[in-house]
């Protein structure tokens, strides 16, 4: 995986919304609340346990009945959407 959890950054369920949330110093990298989907927060479950890409190609593909290949595909858009906006770290920034 390319990607770390940016530290101060978490996800909560809110009135069965799915936010993250920035801790004070890291809202100025990223948004202090971001609206994430139930499908994007299993996603984030998976990055939070830090499994390889692969695994978590594996994973999503049997808890959605869904094809690798379209599988990958999203998870690569997420991943890069949230590193965009400042959520995720390249591996090699994070301590």
């Amino acid at each position: 995986m390319n990607y770390r959890i940016r530290p101060g950054v978490v996800l909560a369920e809110v009135c069965g919304e799915y936010l993250l949330l920035a801790t004070m110093e890291d809202g100025q990298h990223c948004p202090y609340v971001y609206q994430i989907n139930e499908t994007a927060a299993f996603f984030w479950n998976l990055l939070e346990r830090g499994l390889e890409e692969d695994r978590m190609v594996s994973e999503i593909a049997a808890e959605y009945e869904a094809p690798d290949e379209v599988v990958r595909s999203d998870l690569r858009q997420f991943l890069e959407s949230l590193q965009e906006k400042g959520y995720l770290l390249p591996k090699e920034e994070c301590i």
